[in-house]
């Protein structure tokens, strides 16, 4: 049974480095820049927030192209699957924040003490989702001809436009493909779009 459990903790743990260390590659200081873009995003693990940059970007940062691919390329596998820790008040004032909680899969309000803690801790419901549940706002629908006929009007994130845009799609609802311009903005836009 021991044997067994430990091949079985073995398996994980060669499954998930490999993962958090493409995270830190990408995402962390010394990450040596991969494309041409200099006006973005990146992110900053002191703050654990990512920042938009002032051209030129900081030395060796991966910029994204918006604060959604950012939060969901590393916020969203490094923050998100930290346990919850309120910090201390030694200096700070405690305010209300919403958590990632991995194990209910939701976003919980928390008293944040006001200093310390760690990158799980989300000023709105609306970033700590969008943060930790938006990785389907990039994931393709999976469209397969055989789950039904016909093509309905939906929604899908685009990346380059950082926008929700209307598209035809099968009765699929998968991946990024939402059925209302409302829902796909929700789970994939850090801020409200304008009203019109």
């Amino acid at each position: 049974m021991h044997s067994a459990l430990r091949q079985l903790l073995l398996i994980v743990i060669l499954i998930v480095l490999p993962v958090n260390a493409e995270t830190e590659n990408e995402c962390f200081s010394d990450w040596k820049q991969s494309s041409d873009l200099k006006d973005g995003y990146y992110y900053n693990n002191e703050s654990h927030k990512c920042v938009k940059t002032e051209p030129p970007p900081p030395p060796r940062a991966r910029v994204f192209i918006s604060e959604e691919m950012c939060a969901w390329k590393c916020r969203a596998n490094t923050d998100c699957l930290l346990q919850m820790n309120p910090g201390d008040n030694s200096s700070g004032t405690p305010r209300l924040m919403y958590y990632y909680n991995r194990e209910q899969c939701q976003c919980t309000l928390f008293l944040y003490k006001g200093f310390g803690g760690n990158g799980n801790r989300f000023e709105t419901l609306r970033e700590c989702l969008v943060t930790c549940e938006g990785l389907q706002c990039i994931t393709p629908p999976n469209d397969e001809e055989y789950i039904c006929s016909g093509r309905y009007e939906t929604f899908h994130y685009n990346q380059d436009t950082n926008t929700c845009q209307e598209k035809k799609y099968g009765c699929h609802r998968g991946g990024s493909n939402f059925k209302t311009a409302k829902d796909c903005q929700r789970t994939c836009l850090l801020k409200a779009p304008p009203k019109s």
